[in-house]
């Protein structure tokens, strides 16, 4: 059996067999030795020309089919990009046409609204229209603390606070200092506060209000005595100015304040008084300033 199977397949194999070049057996077998060799060379070479031609011509069909793909490509994205462009063009005519429509809004409002109007009219003309509106408002926003409002108008300090500025805001500062220092008998700190004050005054209520201050601060001081002719007590005034600037290089401020003020009241001439009220005014505003609340005290 396996005898019978062997030979049906050598059979099948001789019926399957090639000769180079397309030959046939009758062919193939007329050939010599030599010519053989030859034959199977000429057709392997014919078969590797072959082969390198397909090859060639697979790796140009490659290249063309990339080209093509990148040109789809190119146009896509030339397609988007415009398209994009269109969409923007689009969206700022779009927004051209809200901001025409906005200003044209804002332009009839600013016919018909009263207030806006004012606002944009000559102000010299308007002006107690605009005075009879800023007061409607400030009555309004101190609707809930009537009470400071008529301590404010009692007093004649403060007017129109929030059309003032910054300056009535450091004018009421300056005047509650002032008042402090007046209640613990620091008289001159008192009225160089005061003087500020009168310096940054939004009306004339206001500094007539602080000059009243300094003027009775001024009157009650006249009468008394520093002490002109005691060598003893410009000595301490020399003591204390030296103390006070010892203190202003130490930064330390309230001291400083402390010992002019101290100084200021041994002052035996009018250049000694004036020297310590500015060494006062100066080491109050360098305190101030620094906001450090030094509470130190300083030694006699």
């Amino acid at each position: 059996m396996k005898k019978l199977i062997m030979l049906s397949f050598v059979a099948l194999l001789g019926a399957c067999t090639f000769y180079p070049m397309g030959m046939s057996e009758a062919e193939w077998n007329a050939l010599t030795p030599q010519q053989r060799i030859e034959m199977r060379e000429k057709d392997a070479k014919m078969r590797e020309e072959r082969q390198l031609r397909y090859a060639i011509e697979r790796q140009n069909r490659l290249k063309e089919d990339r080209i093509l793909s990148d040109n789809k490509s190119s146009e896509s994205t030339a397609q988007a990009a415009a398209a994009a462009a269109s969409a923007a063009q689009a969206a700022s005519q779009s927004a051209s046409a809200a901001q025409q429509a906005s200003q044209n809004t804002s332009s009839n409002n600013i016919t018909f609204n009263p207030n806006i109007v004012v606002s944009n009219t000559n102000q010299n003309d308007l002006s107690n229209v605009s005075d009879n509106t800023n007061s409607n408002a400030q009555n309004q926003a101190n609707s809930n603390d009537s009470n400071a409002g008529a301590n404010a108008n009692n007093s004649g300090s403060v007017t129109n606070t929030n059309n003032a500025g910054n300056g009535c805001r450091l004018y009421n500062q300056f005047m509650k200092k002032g008042n402090k220092y007046l209640k613990k008998n620091k008289n001159e700190l008192a009225k160089a506060m005061y003087q500020k004050a009168h310096d940054s005054a939004c009306t004339e209520a206001q500094k007539k209000t602080a000059q009243d201050k300094i003027d009775a601060i001024t009157t009650a001081g006249s009468g008394t005595t520093t002490g002109g002719d005691d060598a003893g007590t410009c000595k301490k005034y020399e003591h204390f100015m030296k103390k006070g600037n010892d203190f202003m290089t130490s930064k330390k401020y309230k001291q400083a304040v402390d010992m002019y003020t101290k100084a200021l009241a041994r002052a035996c001439t009018d250049e000694q008084k004036a020297t310590a009220t500015a060494k006062v005014t100066e080491a109050q505003t360098a305190l101030d300033n620094s906001g450090s609340g030094n509470n130190g005290n300083g030694n006699n």
